[in-house]
């Protein structure tokens, strides 16, 4: 692609209007996820506030609410730390492709080797590489 789209899509550009496009695209996605699981995301914040008041994880809620909040700190501080990083060269269309052609290539190989490779999980429900 060349001329007006290679410009358009990149979002490091100035004036490039596929950045608005991808953040009107993840807050819409972002609003159907809450909408869709509100009622999970209430389990959570339950289990949040709970674990939190009482300063222990008993339920399965209370370690998911903690878990998701230790695994949002690290991705924060990456994506503040590498922000030009990710917009100048993670925001062209060819990278942004291969990375995300690349994800898909491990998703499918971590479900195989969860399913076991036969669509069947196994028996202690526990991959074997873990």
């Amino acid at each position: 692609m060349g001329g007006h789209w290679k410009r358009d899509l990149n979002v490091s550009t100035d004036g490039s209007l596929h950045l608005n496009e991808l953040i009107g695209l993840h807050l819409a996605t972002a609003l159907a996820l809450v909408v869709s699981f509100w009622r999970d995301w209430i389990r959570v914040i339950r289990g949040l506030s709970t674990s939190v008041t009482q300063w222990r994880i008993q339920a399965v809620d209370q370690r998911l609410a903690r878990l998701i909040i230790m695994a949002t700190i690290p991705v924060g501080v990456v994506g503040i730390a590498l922000d030009k990083l990710f917009r100048t060269t993670l925001g062209r269309p060819v990278p942004t492709a291969i990375f995300l052609a690349l994800d898909g290539i491990v998703l499918f190989i971590t479900e195989q080797l969860w399913r076991g490779g036969t669509g069947r999980r196994r028996a202690g429900g526990v991959p074997v590489w873990i």
